[in-house]
């Protein structure tokens, strides 16, 4: 709901996000972080949550992107994909003041696991997919809405139909040139999958959900710095009829309120430092509760990192955190500790880019499931322009993780490829193929889960 969580561009993963950008699924695949949040949170790698507002990050990735100043700018090196469609981005519909952008997708594919369970059932599905976003083109403030759906219907499996929406708002106001309010509000409908986020130590299970989510924020820029503070509230409302109710007692529907302070420095184009304070309340209703993945709570979190680029090399981004989690009930003592996590970017070319990160860190604010993880985890992806419409890209992931309050150890794994050909500014075809698993090493009674999905999607866009 939330990766990078519940981080984005998915609820993770939540949440939308997300799908095109470092995980190894994309849209043509059940995985299903959702869009919604997904690059929204729990994701690429942790949980994804959607990011509409310029703080929303309940994750347990401590790597931040801060903004270059817009001055600073043309000295900035991009990777592939922050380089975008260049001649090929679709053009949108001018409506008034607003740039309208629709897209439509239909998509097949087929997975080895359609359940996410330790048996394995095969499947092929059909995927329909639309998108609207309208942007404001003022000279002052902005408004963007966004209008999303997707269904999944799979072959043979009439209970196995998985429908996601979800719609936005978010909007700046410039009180002056240096001052900015934001505010932002989803409303979102997921299908979150545990066998492909590795930020959950539960079972592999489909689980449903619908959650809100309201944010207001206030930037003050200075030079070369910014100072950031916002205030967020998510309710988390699971839905009965999930495809394996068993799987969703394990979660309640809860709300989560957040208060976050960022800043942010750049000594020089190439050089920038940041810091991020968080505090968050998760309120289940009740401090009554059977494990301590529903625990009402409230932890903090302390973030300090900087970023440091070499002209026509690469760039690196390094963090460590402090995080401290307390439970209501005296049963659950709190859980505190450090994490660290370093991702390096090596420019090969214009057309070639890899990136690799590594952490040890605690997943202290999950969307999802609350319960705190120990996370140790290497991953590497390689994004190549074959042509400046042809983009290849592959990512390999491995996370070791261990459940500090009760909870197997497991180690998950994923591997996938991906490519876009973008004929026109209308058309791209997509495919991807992916392959995951969770085993627990450690376990004689809970048996390892995997899956291989892959298809093609072709969309339309103007």
């Amino acid at each position: 709901m939330p990766g990078e969580m519940l981080h984005g561009q998915g609820v993770l993963a939540l949440l939308s996000a997300c799908l095109r950008g470092g995980s190894a699924d994309g849209p043509a695949l059940r995985v299903a972080v959702g869009r919604g949040v997904l690059c929204a949170f729990f994701g690429l790698g942790a949980v994804c949550l959607p990011q509409g507002a310029a703080l929303a990050q309940v994750t347990s990735n401590i790597l931040i992107n801060p903004k270059v100043p817009d001055y600073m700018v043309p000295y900035q090196e991009r990777s592939v994909p922050e380089q975008g469609d260049g001649d090929w981005a679709a053009l949108g519909i001018r409506a008034g003041s607003f740039r309208v952008s629709p897209t439509a997708s239909v998509g097949q594919s087929i997975t080895s696991n359609a359940y996410a369970t330790a048996k394995g059932t095969a499947a092929a599905f059909e995927t329909i997919e639309a998108d609207v976003k309208a942007q404001s083109e003022w000279a002052r403030h902005s408004l963007a809405l966004d209008a999303y759906r997707r269904i999944d219907f799979y072959v043979g499996h009439k209970d196995r139909k998985e429908d996601e929406w979800s719609l936005k708002a978010s909007g700046d106001i410039d009180v002056t040139d240096a001052d900015q309010i934001s505010l932002d509000a989803d409303l979102n409908r997921v299908v979150f999958n545990t066998l492909t986020s590795s930020d959950v130590t539960t079972t592999g299970a489909i689980v449903s959900m619908v959650y809100d989510h309201q944010a207001i924020g206030a930037t003050r820029t200075f030079g070369a710095g910014r100072l950031l503070v916002q205030g967020e509230r998510y309710h988390v409302n699971f839905l009965a009829k999930g495809l394996l109710p068993a799987a969703s007692r394990t979660y309640r529907d809860h709300d989560i309120y957040q208060a976050s302070v960022q800043g942010e420095y750049s000594f020089a184009p190439s050089f920038m430092v940041f810091s991020r304070f968080n505090y968050v309340k998760t309120d289940f209703g009740s401090t009554v509760s059977v494990s301590g993945s529903t625990q009402n709570s409230e932890g903090v979190r302390l973030i300090v990192g900087a970023r440091k680029t070499i002209p026509g090399l690469g760039r690196a981004t390094v963090a460590v955190a402090y995080s401290r989690r307390t439970h209501a009930s005296p049963a659950f003592g709190p859980v505190s500790g450090l994490s660290a996590q370093a991702r390096v970017e090596v420019f090969l070319s214009a057309l070639t880019t890899i990136k690799g990160e590594i952490g040890n860190r605690i997943a202290d604010t999950q969307l999802i499931s609350t319960a705190a993880t120990r996370d140790k985890y290497v991953q590497i992806g390689v994004d190549h322009a074959l042509l400046r419409n042809f983009k290849l890209g592959a990512d390999s992931r491995i996370v070791w993780q261990k459940g500090l309050i009760g909870s197997d150890p497991s180690k998950f794994l994923s591997i996938g490829f991906r490519g876009d050909y973008l004929a026109s500014r209308r058309f791209v075809i997509a495919g991807r193929v992916s392959y995951t698993s969770r085993t627990y090493p450690q376990s004689v009674n809970r048996p390892g889960i995997k899956e291989l999905t892959g298809g093609l999607t072709l969309t339309y866009r103007i």
